[in-house]
């Protein structure tokens, strides 16, 4: 579970650096490549490892750590990222992004 609230805090931080706040991007946009670099160190490490290992999910099993790791890895066109570099990444979100729960939450503003 701690490695879910790691992720998630670079994940907010990224959004918060990102290119919906201007100002701040235009004042130090190393901060918004620094983010984005360690995403996808995340991505790589923490996320893309154990679904390598062959997991349908980040711990095998459906679980907490999927259902709040996905929307901060669901944003990542808003981000300006792509997941073509991460295959099994892109599997998982694919699969979580059809579970009907899922979705329903995703419309919660």
């Amino acid at each position: 579970m701690m490695l879910v609230e790691y992720c998630k805090s670079y994940f907010y931080q990224i959004a918060v650096f990102s290119d919906t706040t201007q100002l701040l991007c235009k004042r130090s946009p190393i901060f918004t490549q620094n983010y984005l670099k360690n995403i996808e160190r995340l991505w790589k490490q923490a996320l893309q490892q154990p679904l390598k290992k062959g997991y349908k999910f980040i711990c095998g099993n459906y679980s907490i750590a999927d259902v709040a790791t996905y929307p901060w890895v669901a944003i990542y066109e808003f981000l300006g990222l792509t997941l073509d570099n991460y295959p099994n990444l892109k599997r998982w979100v694919e699969i979580v992004q059809q579970r009907p729960a899922m979705q329903r939450g995703m419309q919660v503003p």
